[in-house]
């Protein structure tokens, strides 16, 4: 099953960074300590608990505990080199073992509640 969420590019030290942190990263089987891998293409992210022998994929691991709130921080030129600089929002699609990203269209954010950097479900700011 998989779950979707509006996610904000937001800013860190000027460069351009995609934050995502908790539940959503556990569910998707993203724990903290974790190694995931990072394949960037044009107007899209995909991050996966598998590699896929891809040469331009990036080697990464989760911040946190295992036991506890995993993180993932994606700044800088990974950022760049997949969105362009009018992209603002990205919708994650979370399912086992695999996060997608694509830029957000103007239907779609307002459904799904994002008040932040951080991952939220309509449910969670209603």
């Amino acid at each position: 099953m998989s779950e979707f969420a509006t996610v904000k590019i937001g800013r860190n030290r000027g460069s351009r960074r995609i934050w995502i942190d908790g539940k959503r990263l556990l569910d998707a089987g993203f724990t903290g300590g974790s190694t995931y891998y990072c394949k960037v293409n044009r107007n899209s992210l995909s991050l996966c608990l598998q590699a896929g022998g891809v040469a331009n994929e990036q080697k990464r691991k989760v911040t946190g505990r295992p036991s506890g709130k995993p993180i993932i921080d994606i700044s800088g030129r990974t950022v760049d080199e997949a969105f362009s600089a009018t992209v603002t929002q990205v919708v994650a699609t979370f399912s086992d073992g695999r996060i997608d990203m694509a830029p957000a269209t103007a239907h779609e954010a307002p459904t799904m509640g994002v008040t932040d950097d951080r991952v939220h479900s309509a449910h969670q700011t209603q």
